[in-house]
């Protein structure tokens, strides 16, 4: 994944559950720009799992969600970022292997 200067999302590479964010899987070494709203100011990953803050505190995610990882409230992994709904002036994320973090402004969710 890269976040250019202008906001986007790019990415690249393996695409086994989604984690790019090109609404399919299967992957491919050209760089291909991930359809979200709004621009990008931070981007995260994990194992087979992508997680995008925007500059309006908004969270997208898709990828592998078999343990419910990408907030979804269900478990189904998706290959086209959602906007997960229940976050809301978030200020920061983080990826591991299997989850994703969040941190709210003022601890508002």
């Amino acid at each position: 994944m890269a976040l250019k200067g202008d906001g986007t999302v790019w990415t690249w590479g393996a695409d086994e559950k989604g984690q790019l964010g090109t609404g399919k899987t299967g992957g491919g070494g050209l760089p291909v720009m991930v359809p979200i709203s709004g621009k990008a100011s931070d981007i995260d990953a994990g194992n087979n799992l992508s997680v995008v803050l925007t500059g309006d505190g908004a969270v997208w995610a898709c990828g592998d969600n078999s343990g419910g990882q990408l907030w979804t409230g269900n478990m189904v992994s998706v290959s086209t970022p959602l906007k997960v709904g229940s976050l809301k002036k978030m200020v920061a994320i983080s990826c591991g292997a299997q989850h994703a973090l969040a941190l709210a402004e003022n601890g508002d969710l």
